[in-house]
């Protein structure tokens, strides 16, 4: 039987703000559960795998440098198999993703595309401003604001930063529920039982049977 040959590339830990550890962690739990598997796994990190020109028929992969990713859309675009995507990836980009959920009508909140050389005029405070162009990299990349002024010295900052576009977000009251949903799993609809069933006890009106 073939050997399955497989290519990794990591992620740059400028791109793993506070979590360098744990997305290491997840890249080297999924190269160690592949070997074990009995494929061959050459890891690489981001710049090295566009320097040296590395070519796989698959790739899995963390990238998030732009020019990582472009090297990655070319060898999908070539017949490579690339999880995950460098299109996908290109999609989870704040502005993009953005426009993305306002055209399908998912978001539920008032959220502004907005250039940093423009004037912030809506009138929608408290509010989070994120930087548009990027994944967040440094803790100012997004930045809680409760007034105009607030807003345009995050976008002042953002512009000396070279930074061209923000998404401003309503803020919403309420508790963070981040989580992964694994395909093929009931992780999605386990995650969201439990947080409806937290947020029910902490409001102290939990109807459901123990």
């Amino acid at each position: 039987m073939d050997v399955i040959s497989i290519i990794g590339v990591s992620r740059g830990n400028e791109y793993s703000p506070n979590h360098v550890d744990n997305d290491a962690a997840i890249f080297y739990k999924v190269t160690e559960e592949l070997r074990r598997l009995g494929c061959e796994v050459k890891v690489y990190a981001e710049k090295d795998f566009v320097e040296q020109g590395v070519k796989g028929d698959i790739i899995f992969d963390m990238a998030r440098d732009k020019v990582t990713i472009a090297r990655l859309r070319s060898l999908e675009d070539e017949g490579a198999l690339v999880i995950n995507s460098a299109y996908g990836i290109d999609n989870c980009v704040r502005k993009p993703m953005t426009e993305l959920l306002i055209r399908t009508g998912f978001l539920i909140r008032k959220v502004f595309i907005i250039s940093t050389a423009d004037e912030y005029l809506e009138n929608c405070y408290p509010c989070w401003v994120k930087r548009g162009d990027s994944h967040a990299m440094v803790k100012e990349d997004v930045a809680y604001a409760t007034c105009k002024e607030e807003v345009e010295n995050i976008l002042a900052d953002f512009r000396k930063r070279g930074i061209p576009v923000a998404v401003i977000n309503e803020h919403l009251q309420g508790d963070l529920v981040k989580f992964y949903g694994v395909h093929g799993t009931d992780s999605f609809l386990l995650v969201l039982s439990l947080s409806l069933f937290a947020q029910q006890v902490w409001s102290g009106e939990n109807k459901w049977d123990s």
